[in-house]
């Protein structure tokens, strides 16, 4: 039997200032695009888990951040949405930096990047951005190559990724609920 998630990250949450959205049981951080509609992204965490909010800057990123406390270290949990074109690694590492230095980083989210070292069929310039910044930085991708999109047309790829440690990886386990996307093009990691 599994147990209930502390932790649930959206994106491409639709949602606006007149629009609420909320989870029983669950506090949550939210970043809502505000020059156009679609994008943003949302964090709930359930009530009782000690954590708190990171103030990340303005960025091409749709970001929002927590530090999750637990009983040997804590983990910044970074919820990501990247939609522009840009494949600057500076955008990465500007959210490494303002991370805390003593949380082990956990980014995940909708990267709209394609590489093969996540399972993608091809590369293009934001994968071949994603991975060096991966590989500069030490970290690893928790995907096992399973499809996490698929287009109304039937198009499939790897675009919702998870990143951290080796030593966070090592106690993960990581999959695709592929028996529903529950109304989205996107499958639950």
């Amino acid at each position: 039997m599994t147990s209930p998630p502390n932790i649930i990250c959206f994106q491409e949450t639709w949602l606006d200032e007149s629009k609420e959205f909320e989870i029983d049981g669950f506090d949550h951080i939210r970043a809502d695009r505000r020059d156009r509609i679609g994008g943003g992204v949302a964090t709930f965490v359930a009530i009782g888990t000690p954590f708190r909010q990171i103030d990340l800057p303005p960025s091409t990123l749709e970001a929002v951040a927590v530090e999750v406390f637990t009983d040997e270290k804590s983990i910044s949990i970074c919820n990501i949405y990247h939609s522009s074109q840009e494949n600057d690694v500076q955008v990465f590492e500007n959210i490494l930096r303002d991370l805390p230095p003593d949380s082990t980083p956990f980014l995940c989210g909708d990267f709209n990047s394609h590489h093969e070292m996540w399972g993608g069929k091809k590369n293009d310039h934001k994968g071949f951005s994603l991975v060096s910044f991966i590989e500069e930085n030490g970290l690893v991708a928790l995907n096992d190559g399973n499809i996490t999109y698929r287009s109304s047309s039937g198009a499939s790829s790897v675009l919702d990724l998870t990143i951290t440690t080796a030593d966070i990886a090592a106690k993960c386990s990581w999959s695709v609920v592929s028996e529903s996307t529950f109304g989205s093009d996107h499958h639950p990691l």
